[in-house]
């Protein structure tokens, strides 16, 4: 479960008290960095006591706004369902058009309620037993509608072209028989005639190129589409230097999670200090809030959940704080969320794959030096991170080396000192 996108779920305005409590719900799946959401719907619609419909159509919502990011579609066997990943930036930057669900109040004739019409079409009783329905919009979008699309100027033939472009580039997607249809076709659509064009030519690319980093999984057609992941693919030729990484055009390069360059670039934002973050006014509100919302639908993990952060419960379902809560609770905000750059490669680390950073940072590689998994230099190296409160690298898991800024935690300042002044020289060549 993670705290940190629960208390801020509490306080944002999701469109709506059906759409806040899903969210929540979900929250307490997810990991601090949003991921491994993989409930049930019919689980989901006992916890929440929302129906299953309402589920389904807040979650196709969630995803088509970009909130909810389909890792894995549900194969349809017993036990396995889809498997989602929260995108916090959306998550977070989210603003709804319109506020507040649309229900009748609760009543009798006089309001136009009557107990045959209550509930969803598979629940008669309603999802509380005296709500009125409400017709949702179909949860998936028709042709007509997103051939309307941003990406489309509005002309038959340039819909009808648009969609013959789809159905053959389509089927040479490697995850198309899984993917939903409907979902990458409403992506393809938003995009220009130029960008579907693009999206088409780099597809071939773009697949070895995943390969190539060592993936087992190519992402889904509509997470191609919708992110523009060909982008990352616009190179231009290789730097002079051999055996140097190609530029891209944004100036940036792709290296190795763990290597020299990835230690460089993470160590140097850590280095900064964290990034302003909100911190709640009253943190023990928020956890009671939160540790309500849970002992609701599941107790267990509302008491897993303050055991997490050290809290005591009576026996009248009291929390006892410790007398540093305020200054541990920051400490845990700011581990997860005050550091974003570093977040990023740990992100990429945890997947194994090549990460891109600034095409200068290949003249840091020289500062770092190989530290051995459970030497004393790995150790003091995890010490100096907790005493800075500093995210420690994922586990490298068969990996027998990560690399470190040479000499050590105390070698840092030289490693500052060296790295600000290569990189301010090269700065300076590229303005001359």
């Amino acid at each position: 479960m993670s705290i940190m996108i629960m208390s801020r779920l509490f306080r944002m305005n999701l469109g709506g008290c059906n759409r806040k409590l899903l969210a929540v719900r979900l929250a307490d799946f997810a990991d601090d960095e949003g991921r491994g959401i993989y409930p049930g719907v019919k689980r989901l619609a006992s916890e929440t006591e929302l129906s299953e419909r309402t589920i389904q159509r807040i979650l196709s919502d969630f995803v088509s706004e970009g909130i909810l990011v389909v890792v894995k579609e549900a194969t349809g066997r017993p036990g396995q369902t889809t498997r989602y990943d929260f995108d916090l930036a959306r998550l977070f930057a989210y603003a709804p058009g319109k506020t507040g669900d649309t229900v009748s109040p609760v009543g009798e004739a006089a309001t136009g309620d009557n107990r045959a019409e209550r509930g969803d079409t598979d629940d008669g009783e309603g999802c509380h037993g005296d709500t009125r329905t409400v017709i949702e919009p179909p949860i998936e979008p028709s042709s007509e509608r997103e051939c309307a699309s941003a990406g489309s100027d509005g002309s038959e033939d340039e819909k009808r072209s648009a969609a013959r472009a789809f159905k053959r580039w389509y089927p040479t997607w490697p995850t198309y028989v899984d993917d939903s249809e409907p979902k990458a076709f409403k992506a393809w659509m938003e995009l220009s005639a130029e960008e579907r064009a693009e999206a088409a030519d780099r597809t071939e690319a773009y697949i070895a190129a995943v390969k190539a980093a060592g993936r087992k999984y190519v992402c889904s057609s509509q997470v191609y589409l919708t992110e523009k992941r060909w982008l990352k693919l616009d190179t231009i030729e290789a730097a002079k230097a051999p055996g140097a990484a190609p530029v891209a055009r944004d100036g940036k390069i792709m290296v190795p999670v763990f290597g020299p360059v990835w230690a460089a670039a993470r160590m140097l934002p850590l280095l900064e200090g964290p990034v302003s973050i909100d911190l709640p006014d009253d943190p023990r509100q928020m956890v009671r809030q939160t540790y309500d919302a849970l002992a609701r639908t599941s107790p267990s993990r509302a008491a897993a959940f303050v055991q997490r952060i050290g809290i005591a419960v009576g026996d009248d379902g009291e929390l006892f704080f410790p007398d540093d809560f305020e200054d541990a609770d920051r400490r845990r905000r700011i581990l997860a969320d005050g550091y974003p750059e570093a977040k990023r490669l740990h992100d990429a680390a945890r997947e194994r794959s090549n990460v891109s950073v600034p095409a200068l940072m290949d003249r840091l590689k020289e500062l770092c030096e190989p530290v051995p998994l459970g030497s004393p230099t790995w150790d003091a190296w995890r010490e100096h991170h907790e005493r800075m409160g500093w995210p420690f690298v994922p586990a490298p898991a068969a990996m027998k080396v990560v690399y470190f800024p040479k000499g050590g935690p105390d070698g840092l300042d030289e490693f500052e000192r060296a790295a600000r002044s290569l990189l301010a020289t090269r700065d300076h060549d590229d303005a001359a």
